[in-house]
């Protein structure tokens, strides 16, 4: 009996060391990637993200909407980046920055309308902290540049590090 009160006291003993606290930088959670180029499906998601870009009514929710759509495409363009599929990541962070841009165009154009929009700029900026987090970490995994040479096409140059710093200043508030 002695040797199972032992056991289990060094076993808890043992557990409550090695447990060490998770601390996050950012409050602001990016969503799961969903399905990225070259899925039978990435089509039909961007079918349906039309579609849905006119059921969003009024500037509030607008916003809500191309802040859900900048998170999506930071996402997939950050996991492109990963996998180095650059000439597909790039077009992905261009679009996410589209939509980061749009955001300040409804909250101005609701601020107009006098409603509150005091919890959505805490949003954005959290939003903005996040995304400035996720695109620094991408840039000691990317080249500074890369040159993809087709066969029978012309070649294509990306600059990666000056793409991602541009995202990282339109992302400045």
């Amino acid at each position: 009996m002695n040797r199972l009160y032992f056991s289990l006291f060094f076993l808890i003993f043992f557990l409550v060391l090695s447990f060490k606290p998770v601390y996050a930088d950012s409050s602001y959670v990016l969503p799961y990637p969903s399905f990225m180029p070259g899925n039978s499906l990435y089509k039909a998601r961007l079918l349906l993200e039309y579609v849905q870009e006119f059921w969003y009514f009024g500037n509030l929710s607008q916003f809500e909407y191309v802040r859900k759509q900048s998170d999506k495409y930071l996402v997939e363009a950050k996991t492109l980046f990963e996998y180095k599929q650059y000439l597909l990541g790039v077009p992905a962070l261009k679009k996410s920055d589209a939509y980061f841009i749009q955001e300040e165009t409804h909250l101005m154009e609701a601020k107009k309308q006098a409603k509150d929009i005091k919890q959505k700029e805490l949003t954005r900026k959290l939003q903005a902290q996040k995304h400035t987090e996720v695109l620094l970490s991408l840039l000691p995994l990317v080249p500074k540049d890369f040159h993809w040479n087709p066969e029978k096409e012309e070649s294509t140059y990306l600059a990666l590090h000056d793409e991602i710093k541009e995202a990282v200043k339109i992302r400045k508030l």
